[in-house]
């Protein structure tokens, strides 16, 4: 009796492999600019919890979307 080659037992995540897509995200935008020191204070209800600001591309620009308070639990 024959041995089953090991091997073959790839040959099926090979075929995968080399017929799956490829994605390359080519990203000519400039790296953001660092980011911007903001004041919290104190929170405005109990449960507020403060979201920090960042960097947004729009328009073909980096703009900068300043940080809020929102209630915990909820994410926009």
């Amino acid at each position: 009796m024959r041995r089953f080659p090991r091997y073959l037992l790839l040959l099926p995540i090979a075929l995968f492999s080399a017929c799956a897509p490829v994605v390359v995200v080519h990203d000519h935008r400039p790296p953001p600019p660092p980011d911007r020191v903001e004041f919290v204070g104190v929170a405005p209800y109990y449960g507020a919890h403060w979201v920090r600001g960042h960097w947004g591309w729009h328009h073909g620009r980096w703009e900068w979307i300043p940080g809020h308070w929102s209630h915990r639990g909820y994410y926009y």
